[in-house]
């Protein structure tokens, strides 16, 4: 297929490499390493990064008029041309009928950028154009360009490549991470695993036997691509892996940083001298959420600072109740942060969400000036 790229690191009679973040993106990069590894990712296909290059610089002529309401607009109209539409038409054809359209930005190596980008489900033939546009345009919503000012980065560094996969059915689904003295965590739900990592609900109890399951396939993705991060559907047949990261120091592995260099991540996980969380995620002492260092249910933080999945920041200073902060997002106003403890200290975030000094709030009482509170 012209202009697709199947994943695998080494795209056959095209000679280029999938496995590499800059053509494929970070999450399909991985992904073409993994199946290469003979983990359990499933097959797709890769629109690269330089098809949407039309797209990215609409949007970037756009913000460069002060448009900034118009660059995602300008983005999205860039049509999808006839030839193109059709071999796009036949990958989902090739896949089953029905896929999930997600975007791969070279970015994503750094955790800042996790769940940035669009990725669109329950697509079909006729509408994967439209999808592969909408992709493209989620470079120039509110949430990225906000994360790409606040990491100094120019927004014609936001392209994107698109990966396309078969939508799965799962029973099961969630995130699995092995920790630095080689104890595995496990988070999952029933069902899709999407409402667990969007935050918009808590982890449930797994039959021991998907533990297992899941404990064993992040150890194998561990041995085969230094990854320690992963997040995992079950399958009728089998644990499928979705994406695999990095977030342990003494992983084999160099992480790629927003100026194309190269650097080990901090002990704590946390990418905490980069700059504020994007789109008002809180930052305190350096980037971490609580000063003690913040867990959500058991599961380390990533995502630059940002509390991933439901449940308490544990360390004796804030809890997050209701909907979590996820990716780098914004505190969804301060009506849904709690606090116990100590007072929060923090730094100014992009606009977006609560952000600057947390301050101790009574319920029910007017907010003080500055932004940035935790109701008591």
């Amino acid at each position: 297929m012209p202009s697709l790229l199947p994943l695998t690191p080494i795209a056959a009679g095209s000679g280029r490499r999938v496995g590499e973040p800059a053509v494929a993106g970070a999450k399909a990069a991985m992904l073409a390493r993994a199946r290469a590894a003979g983990l359990p990712a499933a097959p797709g296909w890769v629109l690269p990064v330089g098809a949407g290059s039309a797209a990215l610089r609409a949007g970037v002529e756009a913000l460069a008029r002060g448009d900034v309401g118009g660059a995602r607009p300008a983005a999205l109209g860039v049509r999808v041309g006839d030839g193109l539409r059709e071999v796009l038409a036949e990958a989902v054809r090739d896949l089953g009928g029905r896929v999930i359209v997600r975007s791969s930005s070279p970015l994503e190596g750094d955790l800042r950028w996790s769940g940035a980008f669009a990725s669109l489900g329950e697509v079909g033939p006729e509408d994967v154009s439209a999808a592969v546009r909408s992709c493209w345009a989620s470079a120039f919503a509110v949430d990225p360009l906000a994360r790409a000012e606040g990491c100094g980065l120019a927004p014609d560094r936001l392209g994107l490549a698109v990966l396309i996969q078969p939508e799965l059915t799962f029973a099961a689904g969630g995130t699995a991470r092995l920790t630095s003295d080689d104890t595995v965590e496990i988070h999952g739900v029933a069902g899709h695993p999407a409402p667990l990592l969007s935050g918009w609900t808590d982890a449930e109890p797994l039959e021991d036997d998907v533990e297992r399951r899941v404990a064993a396939l992040i150890r194998a993705t561990y041995a085969a691509l230094g990854t320690d991060h992963l997040e995992w559907g079950l399958t009728r047949d089998a644990v499928v892996l979705l994406q695999a990261s990095h977030t342990l120091p003494d992983a084999p592995y160099k992480s790629q940083t927003m100026a194309g260099t190269t650097e080990t991540p901090p002990a704590d996980g946390l990418l905490a001298e980069r700059g504020p969380v994007a789109d008002g995620g809180p930052v305190a002492d350096g980037g971490a959420v609580a000063e003690e260092g913040p867990v959500a249910s058991g599961r380390a933080v990533v995502g630059g600072g940002a509390v991933v999945g439901g449940g308490a920041v544990v360390g004796g200073s804030a809890v997050v109740s209701g909907r979590a902060v996820v990716g780098g997002g914004a505190l969804q106003g301060a009506a849904e942060v709690l606090a116990r403890g100590r007072r929060v200290s923090g730094t100014r975030c992009v606009p977006g969400g609560a952000y600057g000094p947390l301050r101790y709030v009574r319920p029910h009482e007017p907010a003080p000036p500055g932004g940035g509170h935790i109701l008591l």
